[in-house]
Order: C-alpha cells, then sequence, then structure tokens
C-alpha cells in the first residue's frame, strides 16, 4: 500500500525536523548542516533507468495494488514512474 502525496510529503517534513533536532542535540545521525536547509542550488542532471524507478517504488511503499509501479514484467501494465 503506497502512502498518499500529502503523506509522503509530510513524512518528508518529519524526517527532516527529526534530523535537525538530533544534530542540534549532538546525536548526528547523518551529517547535515541544519544552515543549509531552505537554500537552492543550479540546475542538476538526473538520469535514472527502470530498476531504478522500481526500486524507489518499492521503497516508498507501493506494493501489488500499484502494479504499473512495481513491475517491469507483468502482461498488459505498462511501468510508471513516481
Amino acid at each position: 500500500m503506497s502512502l498518499p502525496y500529502v503523506a509522503r510529503r509530510n513524512l518528508r517534513t518529519a524526517v527532516v525536523q527529526y534530523v535537525l533536532l538530533e544534530t542540534r542535540l549532538g546525536n548526528h545521525a547523518m551529517p547535515i548542516n541544519p544552515d543549509a536547509v531552505g537554500e537552492t542550488g543550479g540546475p542538476v542532471s538526473r538520469s535514472w533507468n527502470s530498476k531504478d524507478a522500481l526500486l524507489y517504488a518499492v521503497g516508498i511503499g507501493a506494493g501489488t495494488d500499484e502494479l504499473q509501479f512495481t513491475t517491469e514484467n507483468t502482461r498488459n501494465v505498462q511501468q510508471h514512474v513516481f
């Protein structure tokens, strides 16, 4: 079962807030510069292939009810990307 977009966005926000809190407390779960939050960068080129898209879909919780995102070999189901 996949999380709706709003839930995923809220989850990302919660993770960022958690990491910032842990960093302020001295519990460095991952290196992050709190001053960099909200900063923008220049254009960046990214590329991905079919397997990258499938792994991302499974990683964010897509399941069997969303075959178009989680499979590349189901008959009559064209792959989609989140």
